[in-house]
């Protein structure tokens, strides 16, 4: 800290929002000013959007069915929209556990995946030279024309 101190002369708010928030950062996750900026900004998003389901304004939902709503979970969700069934998938379905239904981290591993092919970029111009070269000549034309 006496280090960050002498680099600003003494004056830490001159620092940098980036690199102060950096310096918060720990192995579990953002620290705290990093945390503030990107709650704030969700909920922005959030409150911002008129569709999005709590908004009361719109009258879209009612109390209870926004609280039914908030009992949905996302097994819930994958099951309803896809041929999986409830017993082939976890309750939670963001954290694997011994036991589960759905041993997915065989499927996870990289060494077990196919390479990905090679970039090889693309032409968009392949093919049309010949327009390309005509409308850019006659484009040139066009200040002799006027």
């Amino acid at each position: 800290m006496d280090r960050l101190i002498k680099l600003h002369h003494g004056e830490l708010e001159t620092m940098d929002i980036f690199e102060g928030g950096m310096l918060e950062t720990t192995p579990s996750g953002p620290g705290d000013l990093f945390t503030n900026i990107l709650m704030d900004q969700l909920i922005r998003i959030r409150d911002g959007d008129r569709f999005w389901f709590e908004n009361t304004e719109t009258g879209i939902f009612t109390r209870a069915e926004m609280d039914q709503i908030r009992q949905v979970t996302l097994s819930q969700i994958i099951v309803n929209t896809t041929g999986v069934e409830m017993m082939e998938i976890q309750d939670d379905v963001f954290t694997l556990n011994s036991g589960d239904p759905c041993p997915q981290e065989m499927q996870l591993r990289e060494n077990i995946l196919a390479p990905c092919p090679e970039h090889i970029g693309y032409d968009f111009f392949a093919g049309s030279e010949v327009p390309y070269i005509i409308i850019w000549t006659c484009l040139g034309l066009i200040p002799i024309g006027m």
